[in-house]
């Protein structure tokens, strides 16, 4: 058995929006002086949309013109706070994860330090981003444990339906069902929709990221009767507010493509993972981990063609971007390990089999649950192999 990825949700960890410009209220009946100056508030929201659009490079540029602001004048700390976040989370972006870390850090305390509700805000988002960064790495027990502080963090400083509170618990299942915690990933997208949907009501595009998470979930437990309509709703809520075009919007298509290659229909999935495909290399660049995972469900829907040779060069081609950018011992690495595994194992290769299930199945075995499927499959071929080459030896 062979197994896709569900395309990761675009900005899991999403950077507070630049705060509000109204004073909020501090300890005894002071008011913080928050109003931050137009221009810089220009290039915060600049950031976060080049940012969205994947304009790694034109975000990097409005967050040094922030930065040179903060550092020319006297804001206040809100400013600070905004820039310090924005920055670190381009650091984590482009995979400099020491950057991202030692930035994320001083704008999660800088703003714990600060008064008022909107400093709070963005200590919940510099939390929930460390957490994410973590999750980011293959660390799901340092993930988690921070996702929980900024969770508790959030839930007491602004109420537990807020939005801050939905971005948390939106994470948290995400590690939680990387980590084959189904149930309890499944309750964390679900308070997470409650509360946006309450706030924002059932048709804002904030709910397309839960809708797709909730489409991956589904799909990882072989429920495809619920996950195929959470995909196709989280492109039509992302799709009505960005357009057809937009990198958010191909990945939301990307959980779609995994969902239609696991009900059995390659031809369709590897259609719309080719247009895919064409959007993240013009956005990102031919070596982004998005590419890498949309190389690796086409390389698993040749695999269900019967088209092995163009399977193996696809998902080889989608190992090598996951090593460079994950490390070696990354676990988004086994699913593309299990289906090479598969491959050589239908061909006969019982030693190049062998190599590609055992080595993903170390790193699972040391990140998820002992009955995570992928792990599962891949023990269960070891021993069928294990199995044979006794039979061959005895006979």
């Amino acid at each position: 058995m062979t197994r896709s990825e569900p395309q990761a949700p675009p900005l899991a960890a999403p950077p507070s929006p630049p705060a509000s410009p109204q004073a909020s209220a501090g300890p005894a009946g002071a008011t913080e002086p928050d109003q931050l100056p137009a221009d810089l508030t220009a290039l915060l929201a600049s950031c976060v949309d080049q940012r969205a659009r994947g304009d790694f490079a034109g975000a990097a540029r409005s967050a040094d013109a922030a930065w040179a602001s903060v550092a020319s004048a006297a804001p206040s700390a809100l400013g600070r706070i905004n820039t310090l976040l924005i920055r670190g989370l381009l650091a984590g972006d482009v995979g400099d994860y020491g950057a991202a870390r030692c930035l994320l850090g001083q704008a999660a305390a800088t703003a714990a330090s600060a008064a008022g509700r909107n400093a709070a805000r963005l200590e919940v988002g510099a939390m929930t981003a460390l957490g994410s960064l973590h999750r980011a790495r293959g660390d799901y027990a340092a993930a988690q444990t921070q996702l929980q502080a900024a969770l508790d963090r959030a839930e007491a400083a602004v109420g537990p339906d807020a939005p801050e509170v939905a971005a948390v618990l939106n994470e948290l299942g995400m590690v939680l069902r990387y980590a084959g915690r189904f149930d309890d990933a499944a309750a964390c997208y679900e308070r997470a929709r409650r509360a946006l949907e309450r706030e924002l009501g059932p048709s804002h595009p904030e709910l397309a990221t839960i809708h797709h998470n909730l489409a991956g979930l589904a799909q990882a437990r072989g429920d495809l009767a619920a996950a195929e309509p959470a995909a196709r709703h989280a492109v039509a809520l992302r799709e009505d507010a960005l357009g057809p075009d937009h990198p958010a919007v191909a990945a939301d298509r990307g959980v779609l493509a995994a969902v239609l290659l696991a009900r059995g229909l390659p031809a369709e999935a590897a259609a719309l993972l080719r247009s895919i495909l064409t959007v993240f290399e013009r956005t990102y660049g031919p070596e982004h981990h998005e590419v890498a995972v949309v190389l690796h469900n086409l390389g698993t829907a040749s695999q269900a063609a019967g088209q092995p040779g163009q399977a193996a060069e696809l998902l080889t081609r989608s190992l090598a971007i996951k090593e460079r950018v994950l490390g070696p011992d990354h676990p988004e690495l086994a699913a593309t390990l299990c289906n090479l595994g598969a491959i050589q194992h239908e061909a006969g290769h019982t030693a190049a089999a062998t190599g590609y299930y055992s080595r993903a199945s170390r790193i699972l075995r040391a990140t998820v649950q002992a009955d995570h499927p992928t792990l599962r499959i891949c023990e269960d071929a070891l021993a069928a192999l294990a199995a044979a080459e006794e039979s061959s030896v005895s006979c």
